[in-house]
């Protein structure tokens, strides 16, 4: 079974995902750390009307993931690098699903504007091993 991708437009010398374009024709340009979410899960249903701007964690909760419950805390001491930005440990577990899924690293990095080292990490196991 082949991943789903984002159907993708050419605007003068460059590509763009159709629902971003939708979106941004009706309601401007996507806020910073935000993302246009398909309503019905369909990512080839680009209707203006399936599609809504919600923010990283939002985005997160939306696709099934949860943080993990480690008593308050996000991850135990040695299973994360102590130089990564917290926002970063919480999309491992959805970044881990992308990846089980199919997902290229290079489409994860463009999904949720991470660093392709961390999804490389997350995808090898070197870092990010006990995060649930």
């Amino acid at each position: 079974m082949q991943k789903q991708r984002y159907k993708r437009t050419h605007i003068g010398d460059r590509f763009f995902q159709v629902h971003r374009v939708a979106w941004e024709s009706h309601y401007g340009p996507v806020p910073e750390g935000c993302y246009i979410h398909h309503i019905d899960k369909d990512i080839h249903n680009n209707d203006i009307n399936n599609l809504q701007c919600v923010t990283s964690s939002e985005h997160a909760k939306l696709h099934g993931w949860q943080p993990p419950r480690m008593r308050g805390r996000l991850f135990t001491k040695g299973n994360v690098p102590p130089n990564r930005p917290a926002a970063n440990v919480e999309l491992v577990p959805l970044i881990r699903r992308y990846l089980q899924d199919g997902w290229r690293v290079r489409d994860i990095v463009s999904e949720f504007g991470v660093s392709r080292y961390l999804v490389s990490d997350v995808k090898s196991g070197r870092s990010y091993a006990g995060v649930l």
